[in-house]
């Protein structure tokens, strides 16, 4: 009787852990140059409580070498951190699909699919644009440009000097922690059969107010809340709906492009 042929074993699947989130970059940047992952075109499957897509500051050089693909991870590394990481592998064009998926407190963005440029205006800056025609005052207002219009991060899509095309998806998960079937759906559809990469932000399960941690910490939970009696300090619940309040309705003191400055 013949031999049967013994099945290939699936490859290893690669698991990395890293103390600050930017410090992925040098594990992906080193699995597409051994070939483990294309150098174009990836989506990622991103977990956190806060989007990590804020845009860097990078010379017009380096920024001429990345959209080239000709640039290392060292040069990269020490001019992004945990917020600014992923978009330079967006302009780098090895991001082309970003889902980022949130915790139920999470607003910096509404849920939502979105088309998008990244690109380098006139002063050579990297700058975020819809692929649709939007004002400054649509932008401020817009459910997703609004997080990079705070800090003057959006342009119009006809002031940039060059462009790549991206497309990012915001999911929210339930207060229970679950996803809805829909979106889960929609996840499933999006990732598809290419090639896609799975990041975990521990802060995705549990997100707290640092400063009242470390309070504690040093001086005990009875301090902290004998602290808030004499200051008379809201709970962080009240405090947090007073602000959202706040934008909401416009309370503001000053004109709202002070803040914006």
């Amino acid at each position: 009787p013949k031999k049967k042929k013994k099945k290939t074993p699936p490859p290893a699947l690669r698991v990395f852990v890293v103390d600050n989130h930017d410090d992925v970059l040098q594990p992906l940047c080193d699995a597409m140059a051994q070939k483990v992952v294309p150098l174009q075109g990836l989506k990622v499957l991103h977990y956190d409580s806060h989007p990590d897509m804020g845009l860097p500051e990078l010379s017009a050089d380096l920024l001429d070498r990345i959209y080239a693909g000709d640039y290392d991870v060292q040069s990269l590394k020490p001019l992004v951190d945990v917020a600014t990481w992923m978009l330079p592998l967006v302009w780098a064009g090895h991001l082309q699909e970003i889902i980022w998926v949130c915790g139920s407190w999470c607003h910096q963005m509404d849920p939502g699919t979105y088309h998008l440029l990244i690109g380098r205006d006139e002063c050579n800056s990297l700058k975020v644009a819809s692929q649709d025609p939007l004002t400054p005052a649509q932008a401020l207002k817009h459910p997703c440009l609004r997080y990079w219009a705070v800090d003057g991060g959006v342009a119009d899509r006809e002031l940039l000097k060059l462009s790549r095309p991206w497309t990012l998806h915001v999911v929210q998960s339930e207060a229970s922690g679950k996803m809805s079937d829909e979106d889960c759906t929609k996840i499933l559809s999006v990732l598809g059969n290419g090639p896609w990469l799975l990041d975990v932000d521990e802060d995705y399960f549990t997100c707290s107010n640092p400063h009242r941690e470390k309070f504690c910490t040093l001086f005990g939970q009875e301090r902290y809340e004998l602290l808030q009696s004499v200051y008379g300090l809201q709970t962080e619940e009240t405090y947090y709906k007073a602000l959202h309040k706040i934008v909401e309705v416009g309370l503001f003191r000053e004109p709202l492009p002070t803040f914006l400055a």
